[in-house]
This record gives structure tokens, C-alpha cells and sequence, in this order.
């Protein structure tokens, strides 16, 4: 069969001129890969391998700045895809999962996939006892935590801690805290709970987020022996880092430091209550 289509082909328009590339004139050409030659400015390029259609944009009259004509074709890879804009062109934003809406995160930002509003997300459920603190009255994270990545919090999110565990002493008193990145947003009073189980249970609501975020409890924080638990107490409003990881756990404190004075954490759940 004959050839129908020869490199480069000139469409001339009613008021093309004698030469190519005149007023109302378009060049087209076939390529085996992405165009890289110069061209005058709006000629056409096919690439017969990949099937994109190439217009050249060179800011001068002649020039090699090959543009995709169809972006959106060459940005979108899986079935599920969705198409936005970053500061330079078309990006994808790839298929999120099940129940996750997308979210705008302002001007200047791509939006991103993120759980529903009002949905609970798990994040941490220990599935082994924490090694035991002993002997020492500096304030110690049980060695159960959960890692919560950068910007991975918005505001009025809930952090939802659940914890509980023994205690060994014959006099000593423990509290307890929440910890964000090492900070305690929360603490129990100091109980005597010697030879007894310990409880804690707190909802934590993010108020504001970034380098300069805020946390404030949200819900009763309780502690002491499970069957007499106390009423305990909470930090107005604590700073916390939302643009950091930050590790989420329960700390002890004891009064007094002894070989026999000891505590450690049987169960750990983390949940994320996300803001409606």
C-alpha cells in the first residue's frame, strides 16, 4: 500500500504564504521518539511510537520546545487517576482507597486523598506487653508506641489513647501521661497503685497544626487501680509539631525509685478520630 503520510507534511491555510510556516500554515512531522529538532513555532510532531502529538511552543519564531498536546493522556497512568495542576503542569493523583475523600489543602497545594470525616482510623494496637520500668523516678515512655508521620494531622482531629498495666512496690506513687514526641499532654495525679493495675484512657483534640501546634485533652483522662480509677488532670493547651514525626505513647512516673518499684504497660490502643 502506498504511503499516505510523508515527513514533514505542509497544511497550507487560505492565507499561507509561499514558504513553510507562513500565516495560517501548519508543518507536521513524524518522529520514532520525543521530537528534539527545530522546527518553526506551532508545527506539529507525531510520535509514531508512543502515539503523542507534540506542538512545538519555542518562544522564538523557530525553535525545539516540544510540548505534549494531550498532557493529560501522558500524566494519567491507572484506572482511578485524577488530574491537577502543580506550579509547573498536569500531575497525577493517584486512585485513593476505599472511603477516602479527596482534600483541598489550599492555594499553592495539590490536594490529597484523606479519610472521611468523623471516621475512625486504628493506628496502633500493641500485641505485646512493654518492657517493665524500674528503679528510676525519670518520666519514661513504655517502649510500646506508634510513630505518627509529618502532616499527618488536621485541626479538630482526635487522638484517642486507651492503656492499662501493673505495678510492683510495697510504697511508691505513679502517674501517668499521654505522650506527644515526648511531650505529655496529659497526667494523671500521683496514686499510690502498689501491687495493683493502672488505667488510661484520653481523647486528645488537635486545636491548631504546623511547627507551632496546639493539643488540649479532650476527654477524661483517668488512672490508678482499675477497680477505684482517678480523676486526673490536663494541660490547658500543650505545643506540638505536626510538620515532625512524632511518636504517641503512655509515660510513667514514680515517686520514688527502689529495685522493687516497678511498672509496665499490657495494652496500647491509638486511634485517630478525624475532624468532620
Amino acid at each position: 500500500m502506498p504511503s499516505i503520510f510523508s515527513s514533514p507534511v505542509r497544511l497550507r491555510g487560505s492565507g499561507g504564504g509561499a514558504s513553510p510556516g507562513s500565516a495560517g500554515d501548519i508543518d507536521i512531522y513524524a518522529n520514532a521518539g520525543v521530537p528534539s529538532f527545530s522546527a518553526l513555532r506551532g508545527s506539529l510532531c507525531l510520535n509514531t511510537t508512543a502515539g503523542t502529538l507534540y506542538e512545538n511552543t519555542s518562544a522564538a519564531a523557530a525553535g525545539a520546545t516540544w510540548t505534549p498536546v494531550n498532557e493529560a493522556g501522558a500524566a494519567l497512568t491507572t484506572q482511578g487517576d485524577l488530574l491537577s495542576r502543580n506550579a509547573t503542569g498536569l500531575v497525577r493523583i493517584g486512585a485513593g482507597t476505599a472511603g477516602q475523600l479527596l482534600t483541598a489543602n489550599g492555594a499553592g497545594t495539590e490536594p490529597t486523598w484523606q479519610a472521611g470525616g468523623g471516621a475512625v482510623t486504628p493506628l496502633f494496637t500493641a500485641v505485646v506487653s512493654s518492657t517493665v520500668v524500674a528503679n528510676t523516678t525519670t518520666r519514661t515512655v513504655f517502649d510500646q508506641t506508634y510513630t505518627l508521620p509529618v502532616n499527618s494531622l488536621a485541626v479538630g482531629d482526635v487522638l484517642q489513647f486507651i492503656g492499662s498495666g501493673t505495678t510492683a512496690a510495697v510504697t511508691a506513687a505513679f502517674s501517668f501521661d499521654v505522650s506527644f514526641g515526648g511531650t505529655a499532654l496529659a497526667a494523671t495525679a500521683d496514686a499510690v497503685v502498689s501491687n495493683n493495675g493502672w488505667s488510661v484512657v484520653a481523647e486528645v483534640t488537635v486545636r491548631a497544626i504546623g511547627a507551632a501546634g496546639t493539643a488540649q485533652l479532650a476527654a477524661g483522662l483517668t488512672g490508678g487501680p482499675i477497680a477505684n480509677t482517678l480523676g486526673g488532670r490536663s494541660v490547658v493547651t500543650t505545643g506540638i509539631d505536626t510538620t515532625a514525626t512524632n511518636v504517641l505513647g503512655v509515660a510513667v512516673t514514680m515517686d520514688t525509685a527502689g529495685a522493687g518499684i516497678t511498672a509496665g504497660l499490657s495494652t496500647l490502643t491509638i486511634r485517630k478520630i478525624n475532624a468532620p
